[in-house]
């Protein structure tokens, strides 16, 4: 099952697969999620979309690098940036996007834009953080499905540790499949465990935890809290 955030700008990719194979959520990371088997163990992998315009802002005003990308490499084991669009260095080194009347000299902001200050952004993102990078131009409009590392995820339905975890308060699919892990697949030591156990999984801390386990035991969360 391949998961869509719920707000404008993601929500549109859901009428773009085969009916049954996605589900309409809150991701509070990434256009897109789905869990992949990976080398031994289950990955989960988080799809963030964005077009040409969208990634010059945010090399203008560092929103990615500085807010949205450490979220995505918290929620996610395997990270894929798919930029939309088709560009090219023009004769003087400038930037150059294809659009309707033909390949046009790229003028965002106040500025031209250089064509490297794009890939050498782009280059940076993909080195230092390990996230994936693919290019996306409408002319194929199946290429954002061809990732060509033989040791991609695939697609597969979600264990029932993380089924279960993604129901809990304060979890959702973001921290399901760390919740999965950590307890060795197992839905019985999930359930069992008190406040200490469910602290050590990352992103949950102490409030989250007491409201977890007073959620298993089916009392007041707000019971358990300090005042």
């Amino acid at each position: 099952m391949i998961l869509i955030d719920d707000r404008t700008g993601s929500r549109e990719l859901y009428g773009l697969l085969p009916p049954g194979s996605a589900e309409i959520c809150r991701l509070e990371s990434a256009d897109a999620a789905f869990i992949g088997q990976g080398p031994g163990k289950p990955m989960m992998v988080g799809i963030e979309l964005k077009g040409l315009s969208d990634v010059l802002q945010c090399i203008q005003n560092g929103r990615f690098s500085g807010g949205q990308l450490p979220k995505l490499l918290r929620d996610y084991d395997v990270v894929y940036l798919i930029v939309e669009g088709a560009w090219r260095p023009g004769k003087e080194g400038t930037l150059e996007r294809l659009a309707r009347g033909g390949w046009q000299t790229v003028v965002f902001g106040t500025r031209v834009w250089m064509y490297r200050e794009l890939d050498n952004w782009l280059t940076s993102i993909e080195t230092m953080t390990g996230v994936r990078l693919r290019r996306k131009e409408w002319e194929d409009h199946r290429s954002h499905l061809a990732f060509d590392r033989s040791d991609r995820p695939t697609l597969i339905k979600p264990s029932l540790a993380v089924r279960v975890a993604k129901e809990l308060s304060g979890v959702g699919y973001d921290r399901a499949g760390a919740v999965a892990r950590h307890f060795h697949g197992s839905v019985r030591e999930m359930v069992l465990a008190g406040e200490d156990q469910w602290k050590e999984v990352a992103g949950i801390g102490k409030i989250l935890s007491q409201r977890i386990v007073a959620e298993l035991n089916g009392t007041n969360p707000n019971a358990h809290q300090d005042p």
